[in-house]
């Protein structure tokens, strides 16, 4: 009903479950996977994620997914990084945010054509439907994610 907890969609980097997260428990960092019980990498509202896991993900949620693929030796990545986890907390029940690294995820990224990071991706209903290199303000992340939610 509409008196349930907001929540948002986690890939479990251990055993690769999918688990539905409340809001909550994913800010005070303490989410755990349903399944194995391993903590569920989130900074705000983003969780970290392989490629499987995304895939999973965009399989599960009701709306859009936001993916940021990015890498730690990136200065404009860093740059954007917490741009992005605040989006999230702002947008909290509208959307389903993720970060990929693409150091760690290389065949994910490769298989997207992505040639430059940071990028972000909006999936609709397992679709990628925007695609935008470069760090974003706030305000023009905010709209990306508005046009398709």
């Amino acid at each position: 009903g509409p008196d349930r907890a907001p929540t948002t969609l986690a890939p479990c980097p251990s055993c690769g479950g999918g688990n539905r997260v409340e809001t909550a428990r994913a800010l005070a960092e303490s989410a755990v996977c349903g399944r194995c019980q391993a903590a569920l990498p989130f900074h705000r509202l983003v969780c970290e994620a392989s490629g499987a896991g995304v895939q999973k993900v965009v399989r599960q949620a009701d709306g859009p997914v936001v993916v940021d693929l990015w890498a730690t030796w990136c200065p404009p990545c860093r740059m954007y990084g917490p741009i992005f986890e605040e989006v999230s907390t702002e947008l909290a029940g509208e959307a389903v945010f993720l970060k990929v690294n693409t150091e760690e995820n290389q065949e994910f990224s490769t298989r997207l054509g992505v040639t430059s990071i940071p990028t972000t991706l909006v999936y609709v209903g397992g679709q990628i439907v925007a695609r935008q290199p470069g760090a974003l303000r706030k305000p023009d992340l905010i709209a990306l994610i508005r046009r398709h939610s």
